[in-house]
C-alpha cells in the first residue's frame, strides 16, 4: 500500500461495540456486519441522521447572469467544499454581455422577451447537461438562475435533487409563485406571513438567512492610493432605489460623503456624492471600500417607502459583509435583526435621517467607540453568520428529506470493496466474516494506493487484533495464578 494517511488518524474517534451510543459520530462498518447486526445498524442511523452529513455528494451550484447573487453562488460552492463536498459551479456572469446586446439588440420589448428567453433555454440546457455529465446527487440554484420549469422536471427525471435559494424580498421579485413549487426545496430569507403562503401552495421550505464569507469579507490593509481612491468619512454602496434616492438628500450636504453603486440616474442632488459615474462596484471594490471608511451606512432597499421600510424584515448581505471586514456600520432596523447581532453593542441602528446624522456626527469623534462595536460584530459573524454555517443546516435539512435515498447507498458499503465482494462471491467463498474480507482487501490492495474508508476499516482490525490479543495474555496471566 502506498501513501501517507496518517493525517487522518487525527480526526478520528474510534468506538467498538455494540454499546456505543449515537451522538454525531458516523458509523462505518463492513457490508457483511450489515447481515450480522442490522438491528443495531438501523436503530443507529435512525436515530441519528446527522450520520449522513459526512456523505460526500456530488453537487452543481448554479448562478445568475448579473445581479447581487452572483458572488452569493461562489460564496456557496465554497461552503460545499469546505463540507468535503465534491462541486461544480455554473456561473454564468460571462453571458452578460450577450445579455446586454440582446437588451440593445431592438428597442421592441417583445423581441428583446423572445431572445431572452432563448438565451435562458440555452443557459438551462448546459445546467441539464452538466448536471447528467457529471452525475451529480443534488442542483443547488442561486436566485436568478436561468433554470426553466422544463430543466426542473428534466433534473427530476433524472433522479437529481433540486433546491433554490430565493435571496430575494417576495413582494418585490414575485416569480417566486411561479416556481417555488417545483424544486424539492425552497430556502427564503423571510418567514411571517410567506410561510402560509408557501404551505398553502404546498413548497417544502426552509429558512436559511443570508451571511458572510470570511475569504473575502474581511480585514484588509489598503495602500494609501486605496485609501484615498476608496475612503471616506460615510459611505453607502449598493443601487438607487426609490427609498436610497429619497432618504439620502438629507445626508446631501455632509462633506466626505461617498456613493457607489449603479442605477443612481436622474438623482441630481446627489450627483457629487455618486462615484466614478455611477458605475457597477465589483465584489473586492466593496470590501476595499467598508474597510477604507469609518461610517458605512446600510440602508435597505425598498422600491415603495420614502426612506426606512417600517415593515422591514429580511437582513441583507451587506450587514453580515460589513461585520466580517471589521468595519463599521448604521443600519436601518429590520426585525430580524436581533435574531443576529446585539442592537446597540454589536450594531447601531438609526431610525430616521435626524437620527443618522446625529449618530455620524458621534461617532465620526470617537474612533475608539467605533472599532470596539465593529470588533464585536466581526467575532459575532464569524462564529455565526458564515456561509459554512448556513450550507450546514441546509444539508441538515437535506438528509432528513432524502435519509432514504442515502442511506440505501450507505448499508451498501463504499464503492471500494464492492471489486473484493464480488471477486468473493466468484469464488464462493463460505462465511463471509469481516476477518475473511479484510484478508481478501489486503491482497487486492498490496502495492496500491487505499482509500480513506478502506484505512480506516484496516486500523479498526488491527485494534481488534490487538485487543483480543491483550485479552488473552490477560486470560493465561489469571489463569496461571491459580
Amino acid at each position: 500500500m502506498t501513501g501517507d494517511r496518517r493525517g487522518i488518524l487525527k480526526r478520528i474517534r474510534i468506538k467498538l461495540g455494540l454499546d456505543a451510543k449515537p451522538d454525531g459520530t458516523k458509523l462505518i462498518y463492513l457490508p457483511s456486519s450489515n447481515r450480522l447486526y442490522r438491528t443495531f445498524i438501523e436503530r443507529w442511523n435512525s436515530k441519528n441522521p446527522r450520520v449522513y452529513l459526512s456523505l460526500p455528494l456530488d453537487i452543481l451550484v448554479v448562478g445568475a447572469i448579473y445581479g447581487g447573487t452572483v458572488p452569493i453562488a461562489e460564496y456557496v460552492a465554497d461552503a460545499f467544499s469546505e463540507l468535503g463536498h465534491r462541486v461544480h459551479l455554473l456561473n454564468f456572469r460571462d453571458f452578460y454581455k450577450g445579455y446586454q446586446l440582446i437588451k440593445k439588440f431592438s428597442g421592441n420589448t417583445g423581441f428583446q422577451r423572445i431572445l431572452l428567453d432563448r438565451l435562458t433555454d440555452l443557459l438551462g440546457d448546459m445546467v441539464f447537461m452538466k448536471a447528467v455529465e457529471e452525475k451529480v446527487d443534488l442542483v443547488f440554484a442561486v436566485a436568478q438562475a436561468p433554470i426553466s420549469p422544463k430543466i426542473i422536471g428534466k433534473l427530476k427525471e433524472q433522479n437529481i435533487a433540486t433546491a433554490y435559494w430565493f435571496t430575494e424580498d417576495r413582494l418585490v421579485m414575485t416569480y417566486w409563485e411561479e416556481i417555488a413549487h417545483l424544486y424539492d426545496m425552497f430556502l427564503i430569507i423571510q418567514e411571517d406571513d410567506f410561510l402560509e403562503e408557501l404551505e398553502r401552495k404546498g413548497v417544502y421550505y426552509l429558512y436559511l438567512p443570508l451571511a458572510c464569507h470570511p475569504k473575502i469579507h474581511r480585514p484588509l490593509e489598503l495602500s494609501h492610493e486605496e485609501k484615498k481612491r476608496y475612503g471616506s468619512d460615510i459611505s453607502f454602496v449598493g443601487a438607487g432605489y426609490y427609498n436610497r434616492r429619497n432618504f439620502f438628500k438629507a445626508l446631501a450636504d455632509m462633506e466626505n460623503f461617498k456613493i457607489w453603486g449603479s442605477e443612481w440616474e436622474g438623482c441630481w442632488e446627489l450627483q457629487e456624492k455618486i462615484q466614478e459615474g455611477g458605475r457597477r462596484v465589483s465584489t473586492e471594490e466593496c470590501v476595499k471600500i467598508f474597510n477604507a471608511t469609518k461610517i458605512n451606512i446600510n440602508l435597505h432597499s425598498s422600491p415603495f417607502h420614502r426612506g426606512i421600510n417600517p415593515q422591514g424584515d429580511y437582513v441583507n448581505p451587506r450587514t453580515f459583509e460589513i461585520a466580517a471586514c471589521g468595519a463599521f456600520q448604521l443600519v436601518d432596523p429590520r426585525k430580524k435583526l436581533g435574531e443576529f447581532f446585539k442592537v446597540g453593542e454589536e450594531l447601531i441602528t438609526f431610525s430616521s435621517e435626524r437620527e443618522l446624522k446625529a449618530l455620524i456626527e458621534h461617532y465620526l469623534k470617537r474612533e475608539d467607540e467605533r472599532k470596539e462595536v465593529a470588533q464585536k460584530s466581526r467575532k459575532r459573524a464569524l462564529k455565526e453568520h458564515t456561509y459554512t454555517h448556513r450550507i450546514k443546516s441546509f444539508l441538515e435539512e437535506f438528509f432528513s428529506k432524502f435519509h432514504d435515498r442515502f442511506k440505501e447507498e450507505e448499508i451498501r458499503g463504499p464503492k471500494e470493496l464492492e471489486g473484493v465482494l464480488k471477486a468473493l462471491s466468484n469464488k464462493r467463498v463460505k462465511n463471509l466474516t469481516p476477518r475473511v474480507l479484510l484478508e481478501e482487501l489486503r491482497k487486492e490492495k498490496r502495492g496500491k494506493t487505499i482509500s480513506d474508508q478502506e484505512l480506516l476499516l484496516m486500523i479498526m482490525d488491527e485494534i481488534w487484533s490487538e485487543a483480543m490479543k491483550k485479552k488473552r495474555e490477560f486470560l493465561w496471566e489469571y489463569a496461571g495464578r491459580f
